[in-house]
């Protein structure tokens, strides 16, 4: 593949798409609307992240190390050749300048008296006071813990200050609760008394359509269920996504406008799908028209801008395989490679370009392409062939160069510690990636988080065995996602952000999750995901956070914050499976003061489901259809 040194030499591109700014006063929905209150004027303040690059799992780059001579007459000193001190430097005392520490005087006579305090005492249990907690035992704290429904994890200490606070906060003894209410506590994660309440089924039944011949997946045959389908007509508030970008301007018909040339009319508005942002299709000049080398530059630029000399591009990877190269001595100078020459941007790019050509058709080696499909039919190629020069063994030789120096990391920086940065040699390209693909798209309001496996056969510490998935082993990475589009990840092996894990208490898997959050640009957004991720406790998190973000997804019953009023028995004999199946139980979590209205659902299929949500507006059945074929009717019919 040959590429262009200069951007400039590049094929002529199409004419760039034009913007017309159309101003039909639209306003962007403002924080405090939701989708139960009518909209008002107002803009959205933008989010300002307290995280940083190294939450999300790009840590900060090391210095630049500098190499210069050291003066011969400090050898015999004991420093060495990189001018560092001896170590028996490191062992002188360290002198002390600070004033002169001196004890005071014991006191004589009697203490003096203070005035006493007022007891701070609970409505509910009077005779307990703050001197009381402090004389407490551990036994006794745990006690008291237990009688308000609250967690008796921690350290003396912290038992002591959570008493307090619940004294404080007159929250009542779990005796004084009613039974439902005090064994459906919502647990130390949540405000003080937040509990969940079962919601009642009061909603329109719904009729099953059945057709001859056909049944629900999950149904054996011959089985009628006895539970009705039924809803609840329980609304509940949700907030109105705020993200806006620019989208083609409509007419009340839903045409699109164009201008006396022909061409399409943008304008600003809240939107809530996944779109290019219009900016960065202006900036990199591509449209439908456009080659893939053009969209290979707009992610992956050739040149540095100037003021950016060390940031990722295909001149700075052709300047660091060279420099290694000449650290390593070659091309003359002593090491394994004396016929070596420098490559330039335009050679080290057909380079990678056959890389990309291999991943697309695969050879056993990549070499096998550098020969024309005259002398290997089956591997060979003549393009390939033709790019290199025409002679194979000549172009196998310089392959071998490019094998042996080629980095995608700036070689005078000093490798960090493996256990802060175990993707150093790739470093510079994953944060341009995290970079460029924020940069690229508008992020609708439906999200997903999920984990991404990219495949590896050979040996390595970080890959992991993978058996369930047909990709098999590889590394794994946690990743945020809209319409197959990737928008920000986090790699497993790569270290959670401790300043999460403190600020939210909590694992390392969600604080990687909170991570990817705080980079979205808009607040509302509702992220889906499975049964690994999803919790009580993080629904609570990912809105306590500025984002504000609604979860919903599937989740497992134990140690996930499901209510007991929801849980349903397993079943295993056919009789029983009929008369459980269809049945749905749901219950609202109430007296949080972050989030309001997570709902937390049953129903049982072949076994008990559980979800869990802080994004539905309400809870119904939803007729689906699929295209199926009737074996009775012998024909494909809708189901």
């Amino acid at each position: 593949m040959q590429t262009p040194n200069d951007p400039s030499e590049m094929t002529p591109l199409p004419p760039s798409i034009d913007i017309v700014e159309v101003n039909n006063q639209v306003k962007s929905p403002s924080d405090t609307i939701s989708q139960l209150s009518q909209p008002s004027g107002g803009g959205r303040a933008s989010l300002s992240s307290p995280l940083g690059a190294k939450d999300i799992g790009i840590p900060k780059t090391p210095p630049q190390r500098h190499i210069s001579s050291v003066d011969e007459a400090l050898f015999d000193l004991g420093y060495d050749s990189d001018g560092l001190r001896p170590p028996w430097h490191d062992t002188e005392a360290l002198d002390f300048d600070g004033p002169d520490l001196r004890e005071e005087p014991l006191r004589f006579g009697p203490a003096p008296v203070l005035p006493p305090e007022p007891d701070r005492q609970n409505v509910a249990e009077k005779n307990i006071t703050d001197d009381d907690v402090a004389k407490m035992a551990v036994s006794a704290l745990k006690t008291e813990l237990k009688n308000r429904g609250i967690s008796v994890k921690g350290k003396k200490e912290e038992l002591k200050i959570r008493l307090k606070k619940a004294l404080e906060d007159k929250i009542p003894l779990v005796a004084s609760m009613t039974t439902h209410k005090a064994a459906n506590l919502a647990g130390d994660s949540f405000s003080p008394g937040a509990h969940w309440e079962l919601l009642e089924m009061t909603g329109n039944f719904v009729e099953e359509r059945t057709q001859d011949g056909l049944r629900a997946p999950t149904v054996p045959v011959g089985e009628v269920p006895l539970v009705k389908k039924r809803n609840f007509e329980q609304k509940f508030d949700r907030m109105v996504f705020s993200g806006k970008t620019e989208v083609p301007a409509r007419y009340n018909n839903n045409r699109i406008k164009k201008n006396k040339e022909g061409k399409v009319q943008y304008q600003t508005q809240p939107h809530e799908e996944t779109e290019a942002r219009m900016s960065f299709i202006r900036a990199n000049r591509l449209s439908v028209d456009s080659q893939p080398v053009e969209w290979f530059a707009a992610f992956i630029p050739m040149t540095s801008k100037p003021n950016e000399k060390d940031s990722f591009s295909i001149e700075n990877l052709n300047r660091w395989t060279n420099l290694r190269a000449l650290m390593e001595n070659s091309g003359g100078l002593g090491g394994k490679y004396e016929n070596y020459v420098n490559f330039t941007t335009t050679e080290l790019m057909r380079h990678i370009g056959l890389y990309l050509l291999q991943a697309l058709s695969p050879s056993p080696q990549v070499d096998m392409k550098f020969h024309s499909q005259k002398e290997d039919p089956v591997n060979g190629n003549d393009f390939v062939h033709t790019s290199f020069g025409g002679v194979a063994w000549k172009s196998k030789k310089r392959h071998r160069h490019f094998k042996a120096f080629f980095t995608s990391v700036n070689p005078m920086l000093n490798p960090p510690p493996r256990e802060s940065h175990p993707n150093w040699k790739v470093h510079p390209f994953l944060k341009h990636m995290l970079y460029i693909s924020r940069k690229a798209v508008f992020m609708g309001r439906n999200l997903s988080c999920d984990e991404q496996t990219i495949g590896f056969q050979g040996q390595h510490k970080d890959k992991q065995r993978i058996t369930y998935k047909r990709e098999g082993d590889g590394f794994l990475a946690d990743c945020i996602c809209s319409d197959g589009y990737t928008y920000a990840f986090h790699f497993r092996h790569q270290p959670a952000s401790e300043k999460i894990i403190k600020t939210y208490n909590c694992s390392p898997l969600h604080a990687r999750v909170l991570g990817l959050i705080s980079q979205l640009p808009d607040k509302y957004y509702t992220l889906g995901m499975d049964n690994l991720y999803n919790s009580a406790k993080f629904c609570r998190l990912a809105y306590s956070m500025d984002q504000k973000v609604m979860v919903h997804g599937v989740t497992r019953p134990t140690l996930r914050g499901i209510p007991p009023a929801i849980k349903q028995n397993e079943v295993s004999k056919k009789k029983d499976l009929e008369r459980v199946r269809h049945t749905v139980k749901a219950a609202v979590l109430k007296g949080d003061e972050v989030l309001k209205d997570l709902v937390s659902v049953s129903l049982y299929d072949t076994k008990p489901v559980y979800f869990l949500t802080s994004a539905t507006p309400d809870l119904k059945w939803v007729e689906k259809e699929k295209k199926v074929f009737n074996s009775k009717q012998k024909k494909t019919v809708n189901m």
